[in-house]
């Protein structure tokens, strides 16, 4: 007895399939793996996002190629209408002479107590933002890092910290096995003397009214000490 041998078009198609899903199961291991953890690297517990929201000034960081060349890069959060976290980042181009901004989206992975997120300026792209440590008492630095250790951050309230803080970040840094030869500390001069922009208090509501009085007050401040128009 003869038995029907698949078509070529059968036979084309089940291939076509086997690779979508191949490629399907790659992109989730990828995505997957920007969200990790470094390996020993723990977030935060007993995390309180409505404290942390408001701006931030980049102290420190490992340099990364999405800030090669920035200063003055300052990182506002609030909170969206669907739970998640609205995220500006900023910072000043002095080669261009130009200030650069990037806009994400941030959740959380596990729990909400926990300093765990991803965060996304790409679409459907994540990446991982976990807090490992942070001033519980009164939420004025923190401690970040990606999915592994070529991202670090020191993150303050004030854009200048004390020695002892720059001590306490590269200390712990060190012992969390980050390279703190590669650690470069931030030039926030610019905002000694100015307001980057309205997101000026982690509690204050934003109302429409609010934000335009804040960001003409920032406008006028920033025209009038710097040069142009960032991260």
């Amino acid at each position: 007895m003869n038995q029907q041998q698949p078509s070529a078009r059968n036979f084309s198609t089940n291939q076509l399939s086997r690779c979508w899903l191949l490629c399907a199961l790659a992109m989730v291991l990828a995505l997957s793996g920007c969200t990790g953890l470094p390996e020993g690297i723990k977030p935060v517990s007993d995390f309180k996002l409505d404290r942390y929201l408001g701006t931030w000034y980049e102290i420190a960081r490992i340099d990364n190629r999405f800030e090669k060349g920035l200063s003055q890069v300052t990182a506002s959060y609030r909170l969206r209408d669907d739970g998640g976290v609205q995220v500006i980042n900023r910072g000043y181009d002095r080669t261009t002479q130009q200030w650069q901004q990037a806009d994400g989206k941030a959740y959380f992975v596990r729990n909400t107590n926990e300093g765990y997120l991803k965060v996304s300026f790409f679409g459907p792209f994540y990446a991982t933002y976990a807090v490992f440590d942070l001033d519980h008492q009164h939420y004025s630095y923190s401690f970040v890092t990606g999915n592994n250790r070529d991202y670090l951050w020191l993150l303050a309230r004030t854009p200048v910290v004390s020695d002892e803080l720059k001590a306490q970040f590269l200390a712990h840094a060190r012992k969390q096995g980050f390279d703190t030869e590669a650690i470069i500390f931030v030039d926030q001069s610019l905002h000694l003397t100015t307001t980057p922009h309205y997101y000026t208090s982690p509690l204050r509501p934003h109302t429409p009214a609010n934000r335009d009085r804040q960001h003409a007050l920032a406008d006028r401040q920033a025209c009038s000490a710097m040069p142009n128009h960032l991260s």
